[in-house]
Order: C-alpha cells, then structure tokens, then sequence
C-alpha cells in the first residue's frame, strides 16, 4: 500500500519518559512502521470537552503514534476493520455545537424524530481515504427511541460486497452496504418482545446478534440483497443452544453493610470471530464496581451512566467457542488454549491475531503473550474527592477510570498495563478506547 506524504499524517511520541514531546516521522522510518502495522493499535479516545487529539499506542514498541488527517480530529470512533477507522460526525462532537447551549435546542428541533444530524463514514487514517454510509436519519425510529450508534462492525473493509452492521444504543440492530442509500432495521417478527441486542459479528454474510440470553440463544440474520423494489430483504432465526448453558454471574450486595453502597459482580457478554477460521467466540466478562445509591449529584442524569462510586475493574474472563453452529446442534464449548493467538478486546472493536504466523513483526512484539486475552474499557467516572484520597492513601494512586490489561486463559489471572503516563488521561467523561489495525 503507497502511503502518501505519510510524515505529515503520523505524529510519533517518544518512548515513556518524553511524554507529549511530537516529532515529525522520518522518511526512512515509514517501511519499518508498515512491516509492524499487522498488530493492533490501541486507539485511545479523546472526548470533544478535553483539548487532547485522538492517540494509539502501539503496545509491542510501548510508544503512542498521533495520526492527524482531518477528517479524524473531533470525531467519534465506533468501529474498526482492515486499516480502516468507522467515524461519526454530528456538531455535538465539535466545539460550536457543544460551547453553545442554543446549539443543543436548535439541533434537537429541527428534524421529527429529535435526532441529530449525523454522518458516518469509513476513514483510512494513513493514507486519508474516505468512504461514506448512509447517515444515521435514515433509520427509522419508534416514538422517542435514539438510533445513536455504539459499535459498528463490517465484513471487510470497504470495497466489493462489504456488509455493514451497527448497534444501536437502544439495542437495535441496523444494516447496509457501503452503496446504500439508507439503513435496514431488523424487526424481530414472532418474538412476544423486542430482542435488545448487547453485541453482533458478521461470520458468512450472516449476522450474529448476542442478547443478555447469549448463553442459550443466538439470533442468527440471514440476508438477501435486492427484492424487487431494490431494498434487501432478510430472515431472522432463533439459534438454541443445546444444555446445559453457561449462567452469566450477576452478584448484588451491601458494601460494608452500608446502605447507601452497592457492590456489584458481573459477567458481561461480548462476541469475537477469528477471521482466519470464522469461528464464533462468546466472552463471559468478570467484572465488579460500586454503585452510590442515592448521590448528592445524580452523575446518572448528567452524564447518562452509572452513578459509580467505583469505576468498573475487569477481574477475569472465561471463553467459549461455537461448535456445530446449526440448528439442534449448537453449543458453546468452553476452552482454555487459543494456541499462539491472542484475543483483543474493547466495546467497540474486537481482534483474534496470531502471533507468530509467518508476519514480519518487530522483535519486540515478544512481550506480547499469545493465548492471551487484552482488554480495554473505559467508564464514566466522577469520584468523590474523600473516595480518590482513600485510593492515594492505599494504593498510591486516585482512581483510574480506564480499565486496560491482560488476562492468561493458562494462569486465569488477569493483570494491569501500566503503560500510560499518570498525566496522559485527564478528561473524566466516557472515551471508549477500542483497537485498531494499521495498514
């Protein structure tokens, strides 16, 4: 792939102790970065209230890259495949639509339905291509539901028959081809209640789409393109798994038989597919937080998440691989081993590579472990002063919104990657990192 003038696209920061100190990308560094670029970036997000761009961080050279095409910098970022970015771009992600108040009650009245006005579109950030989708207003809405997306999947990137996917933040789901002119809403026909779906993956032009009831059942998309009047049609069928089903924890309980605390362990569910094999993974999330039951500020209403008293920490996983994905026979087998491969996980893009699969790496891509899983959440968290100096008295540290580590499927033990600068994040509010394959 030619990379044009790619020293003015890519910023590089120096290794740890030079933090924020950018320098131009020299010519002859550009082939050695392409021979690395087959290992996932882990895009790190910022939020349009902080002053901070858009930064990877490249965990096999432990050093952040600034990538700086325009149509990047103020953007969303939902979704990733093949060395291609899935943006978003309303003026609420930009500083005149969220300076000015007036902004938010125009934008909020002048369409029908209440939403935004929304474009979104593949971006290729090292060679500045662009290739636009259909905008969000094509999706028909239901009363006040918002078609906001949260994750946006693909078959490929975007070129040919590429199929698109999105998760809506209502639990819908949504698809189109790059050529489209407009979304598809899947309608659950036959179901007593509307499926709300918590994750999707494209295996062989199907969608698979995970609910809360993941462990017993799949909802496998079937789509068709083109009826006669140009729209694709599709069908939707119910994948039962046979028994006995994996239980998803779920844990409530009093935090030092305090009432106004709540302690809560979970398991959360994702879906991954190693694009080598097509095979169909369900990831069972351990993770436990502190809910404040009855806060002086209801962060709840603000900001729209969880009143956290203590930001979400992942504390394990289990994996567990599709076997005989047809109806009667399907079932999730839980394993240990992925063998030399590693699982890259975030909500909004998820990766399988192998490790040593013929690919020319740098040799420092070694101190990445290969059966394990790599994970990266961020949460909205406004803590207490008094709970961010108890934090500083025992762990040396205020609390840490960002949840990024490695989880050894072998050992079952998870640790944290304490890569980043303590001064590199300083915005509290939700940035969702997700990983992000350069090419």
């Amino acid at each position: 792939m030619i990379i044009p003038d790619m020293s003015k696209v890519v910023r590089m920061v120096m290794p740890r102790k030079y933090y924020n100190k950018f320098c131009k990308l020299p010519e002859d560094i550009i082939p050695l970065i392409q021979k690395r670029l087959q290992l996932p970036w882990l895009m790190l997000r910022s939020h349009p209230f902080s002053v901070e761009d858009h930064s990877f961080f490249s965990l096999s050279e432990e050093r952040f890259y600034k990538l700086c095409p325009p149509l990047m910098s103020r953007r969303n970022c939902v979704g990733s495949i093949e060395g291609w970015l899935i943006m978003v771009d309303n003026v609420l992600w930009r500083p005149e639509g969220f300076m000015n108040p007036r902004s938010f009650y125009s934008l909020f009245n002048q369409t029908p339905t209440g939403n935004i006005p929304t474009v979104n579109y593949f971006l290729n950030p090292m060679s500045g291509a662009r290739v636009d989708l259909p905008s969000q207003s094509t999706i028909p809405c239901h009363n006040s539901d918002q078609a906001s997306f949260r994750k946006v999947i693909a078959s490929s990137a975007p070129t040919g028959n590429c199929l698109v996917a999105a998760l809506c933040s209502n639990g819908r789901l949504v698809f189109c081809r790059p050529s489209a002119k407009s979304w598809t809403l899947i309608e659950e026909k036959g179901h007593h209640e509307r499926l709300n779906f918590v994750d999707v993956e494209i295996i062989d032009g199907k969608l698979y789409g995970a609910t809360k009831q993941a462990s017993k059942f799949l909802a496998v998309i079937d789509i068709q393109d083109g009826n006669a009047d140009g729209h694709p049609t599709y069908t939707v069928e119910g994948l039962i798994m046979l028994q006995p089903w994996p239980v998803p924890l779920r844990m409530v309980s009093n935090k030092a038989s305090s009432r106004v605390y709540t302690r809560h362990v979970l398991e959360r569910i994702h879906l991954a597919k190693d694009s080598t094999s097509n095979d169909l993974f369900l990831i069972l999330r351990k993770n436990s937080y502190v809910l404040e039951n009855d806060p002086a500020i209801p962060w709840s209403v603000i900001i729209g998440d969880e009143n956290f008293n203590s930001p979400p920490r992942t504390r394990g996983f289990r994996l567990l691989k599709l076997e005989n994905g047809t109806p009667g026979h399907a079932e999730w087998v839980e394993i240990d081993n992925l063998g030399d491969r590693i699982l890259f996980l975030s909500e909004a893009a998820n990766k399988i590579v192998a490790v040593n699969n013929g690919l020319d790496y740098d040799h420092r891509a070694e101190i990445l472990e290969g059966n394990c899983i790599y994970y990266a959440f961020d949460n909205p968290y406004l803590s207490s002063p008094s709970f961010d100096t108890f934090c500083k008295r025992n762990f040396a540290s205020p609390a840490r919104k960002l949840d990024v580590g490695v989880f050894s499927l072998a050992e079952k033990k998870t640790r944290s990657l304490n890569n980043f600068s303590k001064d590199y994040f300083r915005s509290k509010l939700h940035t969702r990192p997700l990983w992000f394959c350069p090419s």
